[in-house]
């Protein structure tokens, strides 16, 4: 079965990102976006890009990041689970569309 979304990213210390183990997981990945480059061009509900690779291969339900965003900018993050049958979900756009990141981890 490949693992399911993550619906709690939590920041429990500066710079360290903590989230709710996804069923079937057997290792996370961690994608950073800059929300000030989100877009959705061609208006189908689905942004441009859902970040690229920070972190890959997490046995941890938690993963730091101690690097600081442009003055006026803002990061996100997406937590996906994977497993014996591949990675699974970023989650879903508001118009229901998956979630793509712009490169996958490796």
């Amino acid at each position: 079965m490949v693992p399911g979304s993550q619906t709690t990213l939590l920041w429990a210390t500066p710079g360290v990102l903590h989230w709710d183990p996804i069923a079937c997981s057997q290792s996370y990945n961690v994608y950073r976006l800059s929300l000030q480059a989100w877009s959705d061009t061609n208006h189908d509900g689905l942004a441009d890009s859902y970040g690229t690779c920070l972190q890959s291969g997490l046995s941890a339900l938690a993963a730091e990041d101690a690097s600081s965003p442009l003055p006026g900018w803002l990061n996100g993050y997406l937590v996906s689970g994977d497993g014996p049958l591949g990675e699974g979900s970023l989650g879903f756009s508001s118009s229901g569309l998956p979630r793509v990141p712009a490169s996958a981890c490796p």
